[in-house]
């Protein structure tokens, strides 16, 4: 291997996210996984995954089962929290969906 080898295959995306495909269900389950085994690093890492990948709907929705799953009975409010922040993040999603129909 080369020097000139060693800079081409830098420059290539080594990320693997297939939206609907394996890698996507991959990263969902390890932020399950990170969160759910209190790694915050890890829970930022596969987050920051999904966002890159231009996918926000499958951590929002992630997320959201967590609250109600994980933490839920010890506090409560958490699933409420969570929505809020779901629908506000998904809000600017649905002014662009919505524009397209006008």
């Amino acid at each position: 291997m080369t020097k000139k080898d060693a800079e081409v295959l830098a420059q290539n995306n080594t990320m693997r996210y297939d939206k609907g495909g394996d890698a996507m269900y991959d990263i969902a389950s390890a932020l399950m996984k990170s969160l759910r085994g209190s790694d915050p690093d890890a829970a930022l890492h596969y987050l920051a995954r999904c966002l890159e990948a231009g996918d926000l709907i499958t951590p929002c929705r992630r997320l959201l089962s967590s609250a109600s799953e994980d933490i839920g009975m010890a506090y409560p409010q958490a699933v409420a929290i969570v929505k809020a922040c779901v629908d506000t993040a998904m809000q600017p999603r649905r002014s662009q969906t919505a524009s397209l129909w006008r």
